[in-house]
């Protein structure tokens, strides 16, 4: 699976000869999503492609000739100005939870943009990169594909978004199709699919009205303000994949431009250990 990852990315990269130039940028301040993310950016290095990741959990292994780690480990003050214990059903509701972590993910993005290293990477001029990969949770960073002009991969660490799929083209079907955010299964009852059919629209009321044109505007103070609308720039995006197995979602049909993965962080074992 790591392998169909990685040369379905270098499938787009256009460099014949040399490797590619890439930016890959990892926002969200846990270890838990960075675990996925570490092996795509480790392997894209050894196969000798020039790669500037943003994280807050550089791997730090001087073995890696092709890579410069930029460390955001000063994103985690994030969690110590919210209580995310409390983002769950019991305390609030499943919209709250999702503008909350928009919310989140904003706050991280503005500490990391006014740092001197990303200052200094925004500072470069277009086409400075063949490649640019981003964690798909906020919308934000998709304006690097407008800024730097160069194709744009999206991961997500945790399953799809609904409503970033539905940008790129898939289905919304709230009757057969529960948001990940719901907590809600494939075999909906009745009163099930009715409270789904609610969170899914008020899910994109929420994102159309509130957390889109926001993250429109923070963009455009980044990566310049004459960017298109930013749902157009993510309709740009090349591939999103999902750190899901297709065994457990909930089958929909996918885009072709929607791929899932999962097991990429497991080291393979491929004999027993002797007892």
């Amino acid at each position: 699976m790591r392998n169909l990852l990685i040369l379905t990315i270098i499938s787009l990269l256009h460099s014949e000869v040399k490797g590619a130039r890439i930016l890959a940028w990892f926002f969200v301040p846990s270890i838990s999503h960075q675990v996925v993310f570490q092996p795509i950016w480790k392997e894209l290095s050894i196969r000798g492609h020039e790669v500037t990741v943003v994280t807050p959990d550089p791997l730090k292994d001087p073995t890696l000739k092709n890579l410069t780690e930029i460390d955001m480990k000063v994103s985690y003050q994030v969690w110590k100005e919210i209580d995310i214990s409390n983002y769950r059903r019991e305390r609030m509701t499943v919209l709250e939870i999702e503008e909350r972590f928009y919310n989140m993910g904003e706050r991280v993005i503005d500490i990391m943009n006014k740092t001197e290293e990303i200052q200094e990477i925004l500072s470069k001029p277009e086409n400075s990169f063949d490649l640019i990969l981003i964690e798909s949770m906020s919308p934000i960073l998709y304006g690097l594909h407008y800024k730097f002009k160069a194709p744009l991969i999206a991961v997500c660490s945790f399953g799809n978004q609904q409503y970033l799929t539905h940008l790129l083209g898939n289905s919304m079907h709230p009757a057969l199709y529960s948001d990940p955010l719901t907590g809600l299964y494939v075999k909906m009852t009745f009163l099930e699919k009715i409270e789904n059919i609610y969170l899914t629209v008020g899910s994109y009321l929420l994102n159309k009205l509130i957390i889109y044109p926001n993250a429109d505007r923070i963009a455009r103070s980044y990566f310049g303000k004459n960017m298109p609308y930013i749902e157009d720039v993510i309709k740009n995006t090349s591939l999103l994949f999902s750190n899901s197995n297709p065994i457990f979602p909930d089958h929909r049909p996918l885009a072709p431009n929607i791929m899932e993965f999962s097991k990429v962080h497991l080291v393979v074992m491929n004999t027993l250990p002797k007892v």
